[in-house]
């Protein structure tokens, strides 16, 4: 019984050729040996190689279309048919899932070998990204703080190169220099070739005659490092700082990447903020709202002299100009006064007085 190639890709039969795309990349993900390592995900993850193979290739699409041809006689499932076996990706904690993709679809069955340019910028380190918590006054005023992070850095032992000795490197003989290993069969409608990356180099053509013990040949070695950050004044919540190579080291010598540091701001015991905005919350007495004063308000940067109109009502924003938080590139921030009312809970015997002859008073 013929196989419904767009069922196994789960796309509709007048999908393009980009859609299809699209759906085998998901699907190879999903059940990759590397992200699932059940019997049921091998078997699928064949018969999604099986389903591309035919569905990406034109002459062969129209083939299936018109008499619902597959190559089950032909032992394409048994046979791998451009499957990932042979790939070696050193585990999930040491590559980027969006790799294994470009560099299968650059170089792999369905597309051209990619050229060693392309393969340097491949092996570059990686870009990382760490949160930082910060107070409020560092963004006020500025500061110096120190990270801590373990990642990939250049083998001191050999320098990065990855060799341990002046030998360097030779020709991988697995792939002959290629970077990758091609396989040819025959089948009822022509030949069938295969082209996968060379488990031995890597894809690179090359492997190091005399690789370093430390790093075992990749020029990298996992470390603790600390790095002292620069937090600029005026920096707010959710901004991201970047540190041109502090990323992870690449392999045998290639470029580092960079480190990019998404700053978190701690609540604040007195302010809150919005913004660049900040507020506190002031209660005042009731002779200080209806006929006006003065009150010493803090700020971040000292105590500033608040003047309280006549009148002031309860939940009214008392605005002090420029004392939020600076911004390089434009107006500051204002400091707001939230008014509250401040009411005693044991009122004196005069004041007690007092207020009853006020309420008196209202009411006549």
């Amino acid at each position: 019984m013929a196989k419904d190639y767009y069922d196994i890709l789960g796309v509709s039969k007048n999908a393009s050729k980009e859609d299809i795309r699209k759906a085998y990349r998901k699907l190879a993900r999903k059940y990759h040996p590397d992200v699932n390592k059940s019997e049921e995900a091998h078997k699928r993850l064949q018969e999604i190689n099986e389903a591309y193979s035919v569905l990406s290739d034109e002459n062969k699409r129209a083939q299936y279309d018109s008499t619902g041809t597959t190559y089950d006689e032909e032992g394409y499932s048994q046979q791998g048919g451009g499957s990932f076996t042979g790939f070696d990706f050193g585990g999930f904690n040491d590559f980027d899932i969006g790799d294994i993709f470009k560099s299968f679809f650059g170089g792999g069955p369905f597309g051209g070998g990619r050229s060693r340019e392309r393969q340097e910028e491949d092996r570059g380190g990686r870009d990382l990204l760490f949160e930082m918590d910060i107070d409020l006054e560092d963004s006020y005023f500025g500061n110096e703080k120190q990270i801590s992070l373990k990642k990939y850095e250049r083998c001191d032992e050999c320098g990065g190169s990855g060799s341990a000795s002046n030998e360097g490197t030779i020709t991988c003989p697995r792939c002959n220099g290629q970077g990758f290993i091609q396989q040819s069969r025959r089948t009822p409608f022509g030949i069938f070739s295969t082209r996968t990356v060379c488990p031995e180099c890597k894809g690179e053509g090359e492997i190091i005659k005399d690789p370093c013990k430390k790093c075992k040949g990749t020029g990298r070695v996992l470390e603790k490092k600390k790095i002292k950050v620069k937090v600029p004044k005026g920096i707010i919540d959710g901004e991201t700082l970047r540190i041109r190579d502090e990323g992870e080291a690449g392999e045998r010598g290639a470029p580092y990447g960079d480190l990019y540091i998404k700053v978190r701001i701690r609540e604040h015991p007195v302010f809150s903020r919005e913004g660049r905005d900040l507020y506190i919350n002031r209660n005042f007495s009731y002779p200080e709202l209806v006929l006006g004063s003065e009150r010493q308000i803090p700020t971040l940067d000292g105590k500033v002299r608040l003047k309280i109109p006549k009148g002031t009502e309860v939940g009214e924003l008392l605005r002090i100009k420029g004392y939020g938080l600076p911004n390089p590139e434009g107006r500051d921030g204002d400091l707001f006064v939230v008014v509250g009312l401040e009411i005693p809970k044991r009122p004196s015997r005069k004041e007690k007085k007092l207020l009853k002859d006020l309420m008196k008073e209202s009411k006549s």
